[in-house]
């Protein structure tokens, strides 16, 4: 708005799913990328001129060269992004509104309290003298 580009502000980005997504895939990228990076990095440049010397194609290098040679950055970096993304699954559900989140434990502890109630006064009775 500031920049002249909309006149108001757009919907589709504020406090929606797609908005969520989007927030998600810019902070995770990293915790993907930087074990990748590390790994693809220590990879020996040697080994890839020799694939192209022995006549492989790039395809063929990236398939049966690289992507091996990187697979512990590609599982690192899974891992990081997979504990973080649960991470906020569980702190987003905990911390949701008791409309959402409590009712069913009340109704089981509710159910439970009424059953304990009326074993408690069928006992109490059925102890009473007279």
């Amino acid at each position: 708005m500031g920049a002249g580009l909309t006149s108001q502000p757009l919907d589709f980005l504020l406090f929606s799913r797609f908005a969520v997504v989007i927030t998600y895939i810019n902070l995770f990228t990293l915790l993907m990328v930087g074990p990748i990076a590390n790994s693809l990095a220590k990879i020996d440049p040697a080994l890839i001129e020799a694939a192209r010397d022995a006549g492989a194609s790039r395809w063929r290098v990236m398939v049966e060269v690289i992507i091996p040679l990187s697979k512990t950055g590609i599982a690192l970096g899974s891992i990081l992004v997979f504990t973080q993304v649960m991470g906020d699954f569980f702190v987003v559900k905990a911390m949701r509104s008791s409309r959402h989140w409590r009712p069913r434990f009340r109704r089981c502890n509710t159910r439970r309290r009424r059953r304990v109630r009326s074993s408690w006064s069928a006992l109490s009775r059925s102890s009473s003298p007279g």
